[in-house]
């Protein structure tokens, strides 16, 4: 558990500080609860295709539980928290940066 902890922290401030940082908010707290809420329904994005695939679809062997879930689930979930990311959690445009 402490390891997802310091993996999101370290995380945030490499998004905070370097992918947007010209887009960061003032608030740092604030940011990071919406970054921690960004990352769990991206891992929700994931475990829901797995879920699909196993459960509905019926796809039970360990190569289509990869595909499903590391394969789709991991793609989809990183395009959700990366548009995410960019509209809701780092959308504080600083006009010096423009």
């Amino acid at each position: 558990m402490a390891s997802v902890a310091v993996a999101t922290l370290v995380a945030w401030l490499g998004n905070r500080y370097w992918t947007f940082a010209g887009r960061r908010r003032s608030s740092a707290p604030g940011e990071l609860l919406a970054f921690v809420v960004a990352n769990v329904l991206g891992l929700l994005i994931a475990a829901a295709c797995l879920f699909v695939s196993h459960y509905v679809l019926g796809f039970t062997s360990t190569l289509a539980d990869n595909i499903a879930g590391n394969g789709i689930g991991l793609v989809l979930g990183t395009l959700f928290r990366y548009v995410v990311y960019r509209r809701f959690v780092f959308n504080h445009a600083d006009p010096a940066a423009r």
